[in-house]
């Protein structure tokens, strides 16, 4: 088995391309973005099986973890990474895969696979279990409104077209940081102590911008709220929103995600995911009432077991 450490955009793009399961989130713009706000290196790897297969791993390094591993993950944030290949590989082509990890010096990799991926380590592996909400766009538009949609879902996207709310698409720098400062007023009403960078939105718009949508909702030309999505082959990704609560009551979230929807069936892809809620009941139930289907993935650790130095284990590291 060959093993490619220094995976070039055309190749990296040749694989992933034809894996119907490979997110945004598995992209090399996804990873540049990465790279250039956290500053996590770039690792990802192609290994090459006795039949020409080739198989991607996205790959980024984080830091150290207990002083002793490097930690890798595939990818941060558990976003959908993974092994990736245009056939479904053998039991035996993974674990020959990861002993080839394993070669490496101390090393931890987490690796989280789409929910559809046939692609996945051994269940030994698995840690963690989560869960996403995905919806499925095979019918047409109208099927889809008639078989999923509630009278609640109904009667909220008919008050925001009343309240005269538009929807508009801009992935401008100017739109970036007025969704980046209401970003800022949701994260204060969430809670959130450590609100995402600046940097990480200008690096979506500047390394991700042909991936990743901007849509706004509009009250007499006034930004009311938000949703960013990635495309990616035939799966579209809800990967964050914001509102001013002020203008809730417009329900502008509702319309926004009704429209996106409308688009990407419209557009040909087959899937749209609104990924985990964080045990959050109230965003579970806004997700659910599009009519979105619960599936359980999870998160698989690859680590090689080193024992500590003997000079070492009375120290407290």
């Amino acid at each position: 088995m060959e093993v490619i450490n220094n995976v070039s955009i055309s190749q990296w793009n040749e694989i992933i391309g034809k894996c119907d399961e490979a997110t945004f989130f598995a992209t090399p713009e996804w990873a540049q973005v990465l790279n250039k706000t956290y500053g996590y290196k770039i690792a990802a790897k192609i290994f090459i099986l006795g039949d020409g297969t080739k198989v991607l791993l996205p790959l980024m390094k984080t830091g150290k973890h207990q002083r002793f591993f490097s930690q890798y993950l595939s990818v941060p944030f558990h976003n959908y990474g993974g092994l990736f290949s245009e056939r479904t590989l053998q039991e035996n082509e993974i674990e020959l895969m990861i002993k080839k990890l394993k070669g490496w010096l101390p090393i931890d990799i987490i690796v989280v696979p789409h929910p559809f991926s046939e692609n996945k380590p051994p269940k030994a592996n698995k840690i963690n279990q989560y869960s996403t909400r995905i919806l499925d766009l095979s019918n047409n538009f109208n099927q889809f409104w008639q078989n999923y949609h509630n009278k609640d879902q109904d009667r909220k996207v008919r008050k925001a077209r009343r309240a005269g709310v538009t929807i508009v698409t801009d992935n401008s720098t100017w739109a970036f940081e007025k969704y980046y400062g209401m970003y800022l007023d949701s994260a204060k009403r969430w809670g959130i102590k450590e609100p995402q960078p600046l940097e990480l939105y200008k690096n979506i718009h500047k390394f991700a911008e042909r991936r990743m949508k901007l849509w706004l909702a509009l009250k007499n030309n006034k930004i009311i709220a938000g949703i960013i999505l990635g495309y990616f082959n035939k799966i579209v990704v809800y990967w964050g929103g914001a509102y001013y609560s002020e203008y809730g009551i417009y329900r502008p979230n509702n319309l926004l995600h009704i429209e996106a929807i409308k688009h990407a069936r419209d557009n040909g892809y087959k899937y749209y995911d609104f990924l985990p809620s964080a045990d959050i009941a109230g965003v579970e139930k806004f997700k659910k009432s599009f009519g979105a289907k619960k599936i359980d993935f999870y998160s698989y650790r690859i680590t090689k077991n080193i024992k500590k130095p003997k000079f070492l284990s009375k120290l407290k590291i």
